[in-house]
């Protein structure tokens, strides 16, 4: 059946700290996993999703300045190929922001995470970028899917191995960061035209947590006001459009829905 819109005021939000910095958890610590929704959906001033942007980026960059390497990382490509010379994939993070362990073990900084930061803080992102650059990480086609710091050229060489690769999911969230920068978040004015995003506009100004103690998960509400508990059931009870979904994966991870 369907969900009731109360589940979103009843779930847990887990989070902790780094260093100075309170910050929600997401489960491997990536730019993606924190930055890519904001390419189509709006934030809110003192919002949890404004917060929680806003620390994972400058947790990445104090991670980055931490080891020596350009900051931004995310899930990408890195420099181990298989059989057929194929560059392999998964996901890299920050520790402390991911819930994943072992992700100090392994250092692979991908271009496409610092241009998806270019939403929360774009001249950190430039001057990132301008550093990436100078690493030999731009080519005639732009940036290289990624540099693996966790092996290097050779046994006394420079430290970083070039993932000369282009992946196109990860071109587009660069080029749709770069066109939201310069046309004042058109794309997410697109997106929250439809009916159906702006109904569910009050669960993007979810109350910021920054009062509370980050060390466990917070007890069920303790964030919410009644008001806004109130105006959010009252938002979504009044919406004119009630779309289902029904998901139907298959066994390479990809999938569609059908809606009605």
């Amino acid at each position: 059946g369907d969900v009731p819109s109360e589940h979103w005021l009843a779930l847990n939000r887990p989070y902790g700290n780094v260093d100075r910095h309170s910050v929600l958890l997401s489960w491997s610590g990536t730019m993606f996993e924190y930055l890519m929704p904001m390419l189509l959906l709006d934030t809110y001033p003192n919002s949890l999703l404004d917060a929680a942007t806003r620390e994972a980026v400058e947790v990445q960059r104090e991670y980055g300045a931490s080891r020596g390497v350009p900051w931004g990382i995310s899930e990408s490509a890195f420099a181990d190929l298989d059989l057929n010379r194929t560059y392999q994939y998964k996901a890299f993070g920050v520790p402390g922001l991911g819930l994943k362990r072992g992700l100090e073990e392994e250092l692979v900084v991908a271009p496409y995470a610092t241009l998806l930061a270019l939403a929360v803080d774009p001249i950190s992102a430039i001057q990132n970028l301008e550093r990436l650059s100078q690493s030999g990480m731009e080519d005639g086609y732009g940036y290289f899917e990624a540099i693996d710091f966790s092996r290097q050229r050779q046994r006394a060489g420079d430290r970083g191995v070039l993932v000369r690769a282009y992946m196109a999911h990860h071109q587009a969230m660069g080029f749709l960061a770069i066109d939201n920068l310069l046309t004042q978040n058109m794309m997410r004015k697109r997106f929250h035209a439809d009916p159906r995003v702006k109904s569910t506009e009050p669960l993007l100004m979810n109350g910021s947590l920054s009062r509370h103690p980050y060390t466990k998960d917070l007890p069920r509400h303790d964030h919410q006001h009644a008001w806004y508990r109130q105006a959010l059931r009252r938002q979504l009870a009044n919406s004119t459009l009630h779309i289902r979904q029904h998901p139907k994966p298959n066994s390479s991870r990809m999938g569609g829905t059908t809606l009605w």
